[in-house]
């Protein structure tokens, strides 16, 4: 998981402009997704309806808050807020 958070935090200091090191990791942890869409739908699209494991990644700069998903071992991708769900389980700084 650390490859993932390091690759979370690059991606929101190359979004942001905020340097590495003020990226705070508020929380992290294995989950379980309710589905493909790894909580986070996009309007349009169709996701196998199994539960995924997965990770999800909670990142902080100043007082706002970023959601990070994966699958276990994937990419993680920033999830809007309009569009985050919960994950069935999990979560906790692992």
């Amino acid at each position: 998981m650390r490859e993932q958070v390091n690759f979370a935090v690059s991606d929101l200091s190359g979004r942001s402009g905020v340097a590495p090191g003020q990226i705070q990791m508020l929380q992290g942890g294995s989950v379980q997704w309710r589905s493909g869409a790894l909580g986070c739908p996009e309007p349009g699209q169709f996701y196998t309806e199994a539960l995924v494991p997965g990770v999800l990644l909670t990142l902080g700069v100043d007082s706002k808050v970023y959601h990070y998903h994966a699958t276990q071992g994937g990419q993680p991708f920033l999830c809007p807020d309009a569009r985050r769900q919960p994950p069935v389980s999990g979560g906790a700084l692992d």
